[in-house]
């Protein structure tokens, strides 16, 4: 078992949830969020006890103060201080426990759950652990007597794999200040030395503060997204007190400490709040939504808000967030419909509660419990799509503007509301856009602003076919309009660029809704567009603004009939330089979409060289090794039906530059995977297929090359039919399966379209 301060999820520390934000990776600025609040000498009778204040109408834990005199000792005087200022604040007393191995049951759903070997102190009473990281946690598994010497020495011992102490390891900067409380300095100058040696440099009282706060928060938020609300109650109060003992900072960076601190501080105190609340009023989880459908519709709504707070749900994808729209008393409130819109503007301006749910991004990090709020944005949201124009930044302020929103459209139907964005002058070009694409979108499809370019040739009827009869005159004139506003947009910043690429989709949109009024306005939308790449071309990256947006109105224009395209392609292919992982489905859809254009394939055929020529140069090989050569992205998608692209791949996989080094590991219960490492320093995992697991050795490495890597890259991507290959097969069997796959890729009896379209993230967009 990891000790709780490896408990770690990742944070999503927006404003829309006022919830914790703390990472391993950023522990130095972590170190600003010190509170004012001076240590207070209150005398208690037990370390865990705890004295209440109210402050600003919250329950905060005030600083404790124990009583100890640490033995003599070599380690810095700062970090001895340290460690008496958090005993009892944060930092956990193994006094009077005994040492020993512990087997800790994980909770389902808990994230990363806890298993095996993890040691600490035993309390008297059996129902605490204090870890070896100083951090507090409830007891509930097997336990096993250990020796500490040994056990130190054991955790100590140096690998060639990483170091001996950090993320992944027991031992951390408490754990000096753990032994010295117990009274075992040798141990404890042993752990500090050669940490210092590690960090070359002492440990400060921010390091020490960090950590403990660190750990507190991650064992809170582990407590209330598994429903253990004491254990979360106990660590959330040390996290308070942690957060609260005072530190002199440099008088020149005081200011933005104070506010820094300041912030965090009220964030812990709403976590605990939070918890607090839920020890002196359980409720009944889970929640009987059987019963509350048995109300008449005010009181089944009340119940339903009232339950927000044991929302429980998950994430499934990384990046990401919980999957508000997908629990069931989130789909209970959707279901309400309009009728819940006013009860929902009420918990985004008033309810400071928590949920079960806990975000992530995937990396080794900190968890982040959400807020109430975040659920009912979610909620609002699916009932009213079109305000995300109000753009609610979570913090209540912009409530009245979606009141007034809603009393002036509530009896609009929802195309009609979106209709009124898109004609709204004192809207920006963001807001136009999100509403031309709700209007052009199937009519069943949920989208927000982050939406993509939507379907151009839907097999059912997009949103706004409603509004068709009655306003679609108006409907194509806004756009015309719309599309010439953001079109000639000149802020005198990059922001021109994202301008100019909305511009191209708002005309995606207009070949949707009405193609024969399209044409003009897309010419001049991409003529502005290279416009403004040039004057932006040597400061900006043009890749990931303007080029998808330029391909697909190429696209656009070639399916209106224009025969003026192939320059225009040929321009923003100059401002686009070949490199291994730049993001380029859409800038070549005009490669395959139909009708093509012969002229702009020429184009895209001379860029594909040039791409080609880039790979096997010399010059960029550190590049190619740090980039993987070809991504999975573009090996799965449908630039794979144009054959120079797969001309090129072949190029590509006959590169035998080396690019690094691969060994089969096994990971958990999910099988066998192959984890390279760049030379570059670059690293990830390639599966190994099922009937090929059983014939790998855990822990047989082999040198990698470039060509290998565009090879893997293709066997796990999505398409099928791709011939298998992994790089550990011996020399002679490695080369049929290279000569296999360039072989397969120039093969033009085969359906490439049909190839690519099986892939599960092919999307019509790109049609």
């Amino acid at each position: 078992m990891h000790s709780p301060t490896h408990f770690l999820r990742n944070v999503n520390d927006t404003q829309t949830c006022g919830h914790l934000y703390m990472e391993a990776e950023l522990k130095s600025v972590f170190l600003l969020f010190v509170c004012l609040t001076a240590i207070g000498c209150i005398a208690v009778s037990a370390r865990h006890s705890v004295r209440l204040a109210r402050r600003d109408s919250a329950v905060v834990p005030q600083v404790i103060h124990v009583d100890w005199s640490p033995p003599k000792t070599d380690i810095d005087p700062e970090y001895v201080s340290a460690a008496q200022i958090l005993l009892g604040n944060g930092l956990g007393d193994p006094r009077g426990g005994r040492f020993a191995r512990v087997d800790m049951p994980g909770d389902p759903g808990s994230f990363p759950a806890l298993t095996t070997g993890s040691y600490g102190w035993i309390s008297s009473d059996g129902r605490r652990l204090t870890c070896l990281d100083g951090i507090d946690v409830v007891m509930r598994g097997h336990s096993y007597p250990a020796d500490l010497d040994r056990t130190i020495s054991l955790l100590m011992a140096p690998t060639s794999k990483r170091s001996w102490f950090g993320p992944g390891s027991q031992i951390g900067p408490a754990t000096p200040g753990v032994l010295l409380v117990l009274g075992r300095a040798d141990l404890a100058g042993r752990v500090y030395k050669r940490m210092t040696q590690e960090r070359s440099g002492q440990l400060t009282f921010e390091q020490l503060r960090d950590t403990i706060t660190q750990g507190c928060e991650l064992v809170a938020v582990d407590a209330l997204a598994n429903r253990r609300d004491e254990e979360g109650e106990g660590a959330s109060a040390a996290l308070v007190r942690s957060l609260s003992v005072q530190q002199k900072q440099p008088q020149k960076t005081q200011r933005f400490i104070v506010d820094s601190r300041d912030v965090h501080i009220k964030r812990a105190i709403a976590l605990h709040s939070d918890l607090l609340r839920r020890v002196e009023r359980p409720k009944r989880e889970p929640v009987d939504l059987a019963a509350i459908h048995r109300l008449d519709k005010p009181a089944r709504i009340a119940a339903l808000i009232d339950a927000l707070d044991t929302v429980d749900a998950r994430q499934v994808m990384v990046p990401g967030g919980p999957e508000f729209g997908q629990d069931p008393i989130c789909l209970a409130l959707i279901a309400e419909g309009g009728d819940a819109v006013p009860a929902i503007m009420d918990v985004l301006e008033n309810d400071e509660r928590y949920c079960r749910s806990i975000a992530s991004r995937g990396s080794i990090g900190s968890a982040s419990p959400c807020t109430v709020k975040m659920a009912a944005q979610t909620i609002l949201i699916r009932i009213w799509p079109s305000s995300v124009q109000a753009y609610y930044s979570g913090t209540g302020a912009d409530v009245p503007k979606l009141r007034d929103l809603w009393n002036k459209f509530k009896g609009l139907s929802e195309p009609e509301r979106w209709l009124q964005g898109l004609a709204d002058d004192k809207s920006d070009y963001r807001n136009w856009l999100n509403a031309a694409q709700h209007l052009t979108g199937p009519a069943d499809d949920v989208r927000s602003l982050s939406s993509g370019l939507g379907i151009r040739n839907p097999n059912r009827p997009v949103s706004g076919e409603s509004l068709r009869a009655s306003h679609g005159s108006e409907i194509v004139q806004l756009m015309i309009k719309r599309i010439d506003e953001m079109s000639h947009a000149r802020t005198n910043s990059t922001m021109d660029l994202f301008e100019a690429a909305s511009a191209m989709q708002m005309g995606h949109c207009l070949v949707k809704w009405s193609p024969r009024d399209a044409l003009p306005s897309l010419q001049v939308a991409c003529k502005q567009a290279l416009d403004t790449a040039a004057f932006y071309v040597k400061d900006s990256d043009i890749r990931s603004t303007i080029a998808g947006s330029f391909g697909v109105a190429i696209a656009d224009r070639i399916l209106l009939g224009d025969t003026t395209t192939a320059d225009d392609f040929g321009q923003i292919l100059l401002f686009v330089e070949p490199e291994p992982w730049f993001p380029g489905d859409r800038l070549f859809v005009p490669l395959w979409t139909m009708p093509l254009d012969r002229r702009v394939l020429a184009k895209g055929e001379e860029y594909m060289k040039r791409w080609g020529d880039t790979m096997a140069s010399s010059d960029v090989n550190e590049a190619l090794k740090a980039g993987g050569a070809i991504t999975v992205e573009f090996t799965s998608s449908p630039l794979m039906a144009f054959r120079p692209f797969r001309e090129m791949l072949v190029r590509g996989l006959k590169n035998a530059t080396r690019s690094g080094t691969a060994k089969v590991v096994q990971l958990g219960g999910s099988g066998k995977y192959l984890q390279y490492r760049n030379d570059s320093g670059g690293m990830g995992n390639w599966t190994i297929p099922a009937d090929e697991s059983a014939k790998c050795r855990v822990g047989q490495e082999v040198t990698i090359e470039v060509g290998d890597q565009i090879a893997m890259n293709l066997a796990n991507g999505a398409l099928k039919q791709v011939p298998h290959y992994l790089p550990i097969w011996p020399e002679g069997k490695r080369k049929q399966a290279l000569e296999a796959l360039c072989t397969w890729l120039l093969d033009d009896r085969v359906d490439w379209l049909s190839v690519v379209k099986s892939s599960p993230f092919y999307h019509p967009d790109l049609e």
